[in-house]
């Protein structure tokens, strides 16, 4: 498989990304109805594009003198399919704001630039845990008996930081079980569930197939090994499953 990736300026943003103005903590309510710029081919970039996943980038690329708005109308789209996607570590970063590089006459765009690695060569320094298990019951239960048991404050106070993280952390594990347990049809365990069957495939990992075919039976439907490799048992519906 050789994927194709497409870049550049498509002089329209999508509606669900309104443009942010210089100054405005928020945007006004007006600029998320704001219609596209005039002669941006809208319609048909869509059309074509709508068969991509496109790259994010989180900062704004284009300026508009006229308006003082920032959008983000400098694109960037691959042919990968999402479940190999979220295998790889995807930065993109600009090299300038594009309200900066106006000011000195050089160009209302800034430049971005992507940069691709597997995951496991990209060093953040944290490990973040998905929001949802911090919002159940099952996590504040478990830290509040943690911390009780622990009884944190009564810790050197160099020592209280680090134990309460230490808490938070086996909680939110605590919380991760409940899910799985209580709830496996839910919508967060079927992130995970997604989320694992895809690193079985991609990785062709046995072990961690036989896993989730035993424990789910969504993955058990939608998964299976063969003749030592594990694949999809349809590849078009283990695509749209798959969360980009």
């Amino acid at each position: 498989m050789i994927p194709t990736f497409v870049f550049g300026d498509f002089n329209y943003r999508a509606a669900s990304d309104p443009p942010v103005a210089l100054g405005q903590a928020q945007p006004a309510l007006r600029l998320l109805h704001a219609p596209p710029p005039s002669g941006s081919h809208k319609n048909l970039w869509e059309a074509t594009l709508t068969r991509l996943v496109e790259l994010h980038r989180p900062n704004p690329t284009h300026y508009t003198q006229s308006s003082g708005q920032l959008t983000r109308i400098d694109k960037g789209y691959s042919t990968m399919p999402g479940s190999v996607l979220i295998k790889l570590g995807i930065t993109a970063a600009i090299s300038e704001g594009p309200e900066s590089l106006h000011s000195k006459g050089l160009s209302d765009h800034s430049a971005v630039g992507f940069s691709f690695a597997p995951k496991f060569l990209v060093r953040n320094g944290t490990f973040s845990f998905p929001k949802a298990w911090f919002n159940t019951p099952a996590f504040a239960g478990r830290l509040k008996l943690l911390i009780t048991k622990i009884d944190c404050l009564s810790l050197h106070p160099l020592d209280q930081l680090e134990v309460y993280k230490r808490c938070l952390k086996s909680a939110a594990f605590h919380a991760r079980d409940v899910l799985q347990n209580s709830n496996p049809d839910g919508s967060e365990s079927r992130r995970m569930i997604l989320e694992a069957m895809s690193r079985a495939v991609w990785r062709n990992d046995r072990k961690i197939a036989d896993k989730i075919i035993s424990v789910s039976s969504f993955a058990a439907q939608h998964l299976g090994i063969s003749n030592g490799r594990v694949l999809p048992v349809n590849f078009q519906e283990f695509e749209i499953y798959t969360p980009t």
